[in-house]
């Protein structure tokens, strides 16, 4: 991913382009959200780091294979290594999940409440899981979402859309992905839908 900023308050002409997930998320957060950090808990931080980590090393390198051409062996890998990226997040929530005193919701605990503390990996996370709620099961057949296979997965991912910021962006990439289907975009790469398309 990158994010443009437009640099108003230098005196170069020139704007700012930031790469990588944590990089970005974490500019906003400084940028948009007050004491968005517990700098005190380094442990803390290193496990943000580390589900940060985990998607950018496992997942967004092959989302880009859902949408764009690629042969069918590509494809294949990439659903497969997305599958297995799920089951590797699944199980370090299993290990880390439902603790007290709840500092983030990936993290920690989604059923603690609405306002819980949400952490880069959170927003980092729940962008990709739109793209996986919309296209996977309509356009491949697959359900990476299941409640009984992946139930922390499915319980953070229904409880993030449920707060206020993250349901605007749920609405806003779904309407995009919505533009995408009518324009034929999965069509024209071969793909058949496996399932009727649905509203949010």
């Amino acid at each position: 991913p990158v994010l443009k900023i437009l640099d108003h308050d230098s005196s170069s002409d020139s704007d700012v382009f930031l790469f990588e997930t944590q990089v970005i998320v974490d500019y906003l957060l400084d940028r948009f959200v007050k004491n968005s950090k517990d700098e005190s808990d380094p442990l803390y931080q290193a496990k943000i780091g580390m589900y940060v980590r985990l998607h950018d090393t496992y997942i967004s390198n092959h989302q880009g294979r859902l949408y764009r051409a690629c042969t069918p062996e590509e494809l294949q890998k990439g659903l497969d290594s997305i599958e297995e990226g799920l089951d590797i997040l699944e199980d370090k929530l299993l290990r880390d999940a439902f603790r007290k005193n709840p500092q983030s919701a990936l993290i920690v605990n989604p059923a603690a409440g609405i306002n819980s503390e949400l952490s880069s990996a959170d927003f980092a996370w729940f962008c990709t899981f739109i793209y996986y709620e919309y296209i996977i099961p309509r356009w491949f057949g697959r359900s990476v979402l299941d409640p009984t296979s992946r139930p922390l997965l499915n319980l953070w991912y229904n409880w993030m859309k449920k707060k206020p910021s993250s349901m605007k962006v749920h609405s806003e990439m779904w309407a995009a992905l919505e533009e995408w289907d009518k324009s034929g975009r999965w069509t024209k790469l071969g793909h058949t839908p496996l399932a009727p398309a649905r509203s949010i």
